[in-house]
This record gives structure tokens, C-alpha cells and sequence, in this order.
């Protein structure tokens, strides 16, 4: 199962201490505000109780999961991580 988290942080100490939070839990940045991971209900949970920590009003976060099948089905128009990588040259 994924686990998307999507978030509107305006603080800039708070939004960088979520991201390397999330980056120390195996998430990976897919977009400026968006990471995604691997887990269940439990480290969905787990994210929500730390983000709830540091929200302030107005500041928003939102977690989805997803199913790896649904994962495998998205359609992402742009740089891939994946392309992001060089490519060796032979």
C-alpha cells in the first residue's frame, strides 16, 4: 500500500521539519509538497500525529492511501524520479 501526503504549510521551519521527517521515514518528494511511502493505516496515523504538531490555522494536510495496483495505474505527465536519474553512458 502508498501513502500520499499532500500539505500547505506556510511556516517554512515547520514545512521543512515535516519534509525531512517524512524523507527519515523512507517517503520520497514526488512533488514540492507532495511525498509518497510505503505502510498502511498505522504509519498514516503515525504521519497525521506529528503533522497535527505542527499545523498552524490555515495550514492544510492530506493523506491518501492507495492500493500498489492503483499506484501502478497513475498517470504522471512530466520528469519521473525514475527519469530524474542520469543515465550511464556505456
Amino acid at each position: 500500500m502508498r501513502i500520499i501526503v499532500a500539505y500547505d504549510i506556510s511556516n517554512d521551519l515547520k514545512r521543512q521539519r515535516l519534509s525531512l521527517w517524512l524523507q527519515q521515514r523512507g517517503f520520497t518528494r514526488i512533488q514540492r509538497s507532495v511525498f509518497v511511502g510505503r505502510g498502511g493505516v498505522a504509519v498514516a496515523r503515525d504521519v497525521e500525529r506529528f503533522a497535527k504538531r505542527l499545523l498552524d490555522p490555515g495550514d492544510k494536510l492530506h493523506i491518501f492511501l492507495i492500493s500498489d495496483v492503483e499506484w501502478e495505474r497513475r498517470i504522471a505527465v512530466g520528469e519521473d524520479l525514475e527519469a530524474a536519474q542520469p543515465t550511464p553512458l556505456i
